[in-house]
């Protein structure tokens, strides 16, 4: 019985840990880093993503996870290492008032979701300006846009293209 009631204590201990840290998460939001795969209109209204969640590591850390997974040293290249060990495609929801940060003349630029969306169609003024776009990354593009999206709340608030050299 005094075994029970430990496991219990512990149970209730750990549970609340893990649920302060949820809510924690939840109000100031979850950075991810991953692959863009689509930028849609979604049935219900406004828009949503489908990503392809992946790590990225930079310098020695970069080293150590690549030595760690039997990969080559990303010393020789560019110094990053991304591993992508789950292929699955999730979809989010994103908020109306979400920021799109797109590299533009390798700046980031502040977009409103429309004009993302014009973007990746190559419909916005000045496309070629903006990194990858329309051409690889666009609605038509070959491939997914490396970026980092902010979720709080359940919905994506923020998205950031991140360039590679």
């Amino acid at each position: 019985m005094k075994r029970f009631n430990l496991l219990f204590l512990l149970a209730l201990i750990f549970g609340a840990a893990f649920v302060a840290v949820e809510a924690q998460t939840k109000q100031t939001g979850e950075r991810k880093f991953g692959f863009l795969e689509r930028f849609e209109k979604a049935a219900s209204g406004g828009y949503q993503i489908k990503m392809d969640y992946a790590e990225l590591f930079e310098g020695d850390q970069a080293e150590r996870e690549a030595k760690k997974d039997g990969e080559p040293s990303p010393a020789d290249t560019s110094g990053i290492y991304i591993r992508n060990k789950n292929p699955k495609i999730h979809t989010e929801r994103v908020a109306a008032n979400a920021q799109v940060f797109a590299l533009k003349n390798i700046e980031p630029y502040k977009l409103t979701l429309a004009n993302f969306d014009l973007l990746r169609a190559g419909k916005l003024k000045d496309a070629d300006k903006f990194w990858g776009f329309p051409s690889q990354y666009g609605a038509a593009g070959v491939e997914p846009m490396p970026c980092y999206v902010t979720i709080k709340n359940g919905a994506v608030v923020k998205i950031e293209q991140v360039y590679f050299p």
